[in-house]
């Protein structure tokens, strides 16, 4: 959301201050929370550090004479590609991320939901709409792996 001018005030998501606003939704008079976190794994996207091994590869290292097993080692060794150094927004993005986490988690600490589901999708970010069926996806499956608690909740609501 872009941030928004009032009364001399710039002001911004209160994703900022409160990730998931368990107390705000309490506050505002919710009996039961049902808190859906979808960044709690968005640190953990991986790079491509090293080139893949082929079946035949490992195959190599494990068998026949000795110096055929060493010989495919070290040629997958010297094979491998170098780190790639990350750019100063990947950084700085997965920096926000680590922070974020560390407020959602102590402020939920304080102010737990009574359910928290958290959607498996850390290779899927903020702005990928296009990528919204995955995260669909990961929201239906993480709602099914809880449903031995939601379902209590929803049947006493009624």
């Amino acid at each position: 959301m872009s941030p928004v001018r009032h009364n001399g005030y710039w002001l911004v998501d209160g994703a900022v201050v409160n990730p998931v606003p368990v107390s705000l939704t309490r506050a505002m008079g919710a009996d039961i929370v049902i808190a859906v976190d979808l960044q709690h794994d968005a640190h953990l996207m991986q790079q491509d550090l090293f080139s893949l091994e082929t079946p035949r590869q490992e195959a190599e290292e494990k068998e026949g004479p000795w110096h055929t097993r060493l010989r495919a080692r070290l040629t997958r060794m010297s094979s491998r590609r170098t780190a790639v150094t990350p750019t100063a927004m990947e950084i700085m993005t997965t920096s926000i991320q680590v922070l974020e986490n560390r407020l959602k988690r102590n402020r939920m600490a304080g102010d737990p939901p009574d359910i928290l589901l958290q959607p498996y999708c850390p290779q899927v970010s903020t702005l990928d709409f296009h990528r919204a069926g995955e995260a669909i996806a990961a929201g239906q499956l993480a709602v099914e792996k809880k449903m031995d608690e939601l379902l209590p909740l929803v049947r006493t609501a009624v």
